[in-house]
C-alpha cells in the first residue's frame, strides 16, 4: 500500500531529499541549501523562502502514518542565515565530544535507534566544531519522516498516555471505551500535536489553545456535535470545536483523564496534572488512604462532594494548589467525553490560578480560560523546555519528577535551568511564541545534551 497516497503536494525541496537520501539531507542542512528560519526563533526575514501551510481546512486527513507530511520552505540556493541569541554571527561554542557521539545521541533522541553506519558516516563527514553545528544536522534529521518516532516518545511520555491506556474504567459506566477508542484518542492527539508541529510557526501557545482535534468516527462520540468528514469514517481528520469549551491539548481526553477514578472524574489529581505537565510543579504524595474516592448523593456534585471532603479532613493546603485547576475541566466525565450538566446539575468550572508569577492571581471560568492563562506564562514555556531537557537526557524515568528551583537551583539543576533558558530565548519566535520545532533543535545544542 503506497504510505503516501494522501499527501498534499509538497514544495520541492521534497523531491530534492528523496533524491539524496538521508546522509545528503545531513549534507545539504549543513551545507546551508535553505534558510534556518523556519525553525529558529528569527522568523523568516524579507526575501526569505516562503512557507505555505498545507492542510489547513477542517477535515483534512492524515496520511496513513497517522500525521501531516512536513511542509517545508523552498530550497534558496544561498547560504544559510544563522542567527543566535541576538549575536549575529555566533558560532557557538565548542563541543567535547566526537562526531560519531553526536551522530549516536541525535538518532537515539530524533529517531529513537542507535545512528547506523550512513548516518554516522554523513555526521562525521560535516565535522559539527561546535553546538550550532549540532542544532543544523537536528534541523536535517527532523525533516526525516523517522523522527516522528523521537517526537511521539516525547509526548507520549510527557502527557503520560501510558496511564491513560491503561487506566481501569468501569465499562458498565462507559462501555465506549475500549482498547481501540483509547489508541485512537491518543492517535488523535498525536495527530493534532504533529499538525501544529508542521506549521510555519509551529508554537506552544497553539498547542495549548487552539479548538481543533483529529477526529475519527471511533472517537466522534467523545466531541458532541462533531461530524466526521465523508470519507474519513477510519481516518482521523481534523475539525473545529466549540472555542468555548476546547483549547488544544489541554482539552484532549487522552490527556484530561489520566489519573481519574474508574467510576468518576478526579478533580484533584486533574489539577495536580496541569501543576506537573505545564508548570513543572509538583506536590508531596498522596497521603495514604486519602485517595478512597467515593460517590456523592443525589443532587450533589463532584465539585461539591470533594470540596465538602477536603474541608472536613483539613487538607486545605495542597488542594487549594489542585482543586480549582480541575474543576476547570468539570464538563469532561472519567473518560473524556463531554456534557453540558452532572446528572442534571450545573457544573461550576470557575476558580483561580495560584502560585505562578501572574500577580495577582489570575480567576477563569473553565478550560478554555485556564489554558489562555497557562499559554501566557513564561515558566510554562520554561517548563516545555526542561521537559524536553529531561527527555533528551534521560535524568527521570517519569514525566512529572521535575519539580525544578528556578531561582536558586543547584546541582543538576544549574545546568538545567540555564540551558532551559538558552532553549525559550534560542527558539522563541517574535512576539514572544515558543516555536515547537525549534525547541527541539535548541536542546541539542545544549550542554545537557552535549557535554561528556
Amino acid at each position: 500500500m503506497n504510505r503516501k497516497r494522501n499527501q498534499p503536494d509538497r514544495p520541492r525541496l521534497i523531491g530534492r531529499v528523496a533524491r539524496v537520501g538521508l546522509v545528503g539531507l545531513i549534507l545539504v542542512a549543513v551545507g546551508g541549501c535553505w534558510r534556518e528560519s523556519h525553525v529558529l526563533g528569527e522568523g523568516p526575514g524579507d526575501g526569505g523562502p516562503q512557507i505555505s501551510a498545507a492542510g489547513d481546512g477542517a477535515g483534512d486527513a492524515l496520511n496513513e502514518t497517522g500525521h501531516p507530511p512536513p511542509v517545508l520552505p523552498e530550497p534558496d540556493g544561498g547560504a544559510a542565515t544563522v542567527v543566535s541569541l541576538g549575536d549575529v554571527g555566533s558560532s557557538g561554542w565548542s563541543i567535547a565530544i566526537a562526531p560519531a557521539e553526536v551522530a549516536n545521541r541525535l538518532s537515539q533522541l530524533l529517531l529513537r535507534q542507535p545512528a547506523t553506519a550512513a548516518l554516522t558516516a554523513a555526521v562525521v563527514a560535516s565535522a559539527p566544531r561546535t553546538n550550532e553545528d549540532v542544532g543544523k544536522l537536528t534541523d536535517g534529521l527532523l525533516l526525516e519522516d523517522g523522527s516522528l518516532a523521537g517526537r511521539q516518545a516525547f509526548y507520549r511520555w510527557w502527557l503520560n498516555f501510558d496511564e491513560f491506556l491503561t487506566g481501569e474504567r468501569d465499562p458498565s459506566l462507559f462501555p465506549g471505551l475500549n482498547d481501540q477508542v483509547r489508541q485512537a484518542l491518543v492517535d488523535g492527539t498525536m495527530a493534532f500535536i504533529e499538525d501544529v508541529t508542521w506549521r510555519p510557526t509551529g508554537d506552544l501557545a497553539t498547542l495549548l489553545t487552539e479548538p481543533t482535534a483529529f477526529v475519527s468516527s471511533a472517537t466522534a462520540p467523545w466531541f458532541p456535535g462533531v461530524v466526521v468528514p465523508a470519507g474519513a469514517a477510519d481516518v482521523a481528520a481534523r475539525v473545529s470545536l466549540d472555542a468555548s469549551a476546547y483549547a488544544g491539548i489541554v482539552t484532549q481526553p487522552a490527556v484530561v483523564t489520566i489519573y481519574d477514578y474508574p467510576y468518576r472524574a478526579d478533580p484533584t489529581m486533574r489539577g495536580m496534572q496541569v501543576r506537573r505537565t505545564y508548570l513543572c510543579q509538583d506536590l508531596p504524595p498522596v497521603p495514604p488512604g486519602e485517595r478512597s474516592g467515593g460517590t456523592f448523593g443525589p443532587g450533589v456534585t463532584i465539585r461539591q462532594g470533594v470540596s465538602a471532603s477536603v474541608a472536613n479532613a483539613g487538607c486545605g493546603a495542597c488542594h487549594g494548589l489542585t482543586d480549582d485547576l480541575g474543576f476547570a475541566f468539570g464538563h469532561f466525565d472519567a473518560v473524556g467525553a463531554y456534557h453540558d450538566t452532572e446528572g442534571g446539575l450545573p457544573v461550576d468550572t470557575t476558580g483561580t490560578l495560584i502560585s505562578t508569577s501572574a500577580d495577582p492571581s489570575p480567576t477563569f471560568d473553565g478550560p478554555v480560560a485556564l489554558a489562555t492563562t497557562l499559554a501566557s506564562l513564561p515558566e510554562v514555556r520554561t517548563c516545555y523546555a526542561v521537559k524536553w531537557l529531561l527527555f533528551a537526557s534521560g535524568r527521570t524515568p517519569q514525566a512529572y519528577a521535575t519539580n525544578v528551583t528556578y531561582a536558586t537551583p543547584s546541582g543538576d539543576d544549574v545546568k538545567l535551568v540555564s540551558d532551559a533558558a538558552y532553549v525559550v530565548k534560542r527558539a522563541t519566535f517574535p512576539g514572544g511564541l515558543l516555536g515547537l520545532r525549534g525547541t527541539i533543535r535548541a536542546v541539542t545544542e545544549t550542554h545537557t545534551f552535549l557535554d561528556p
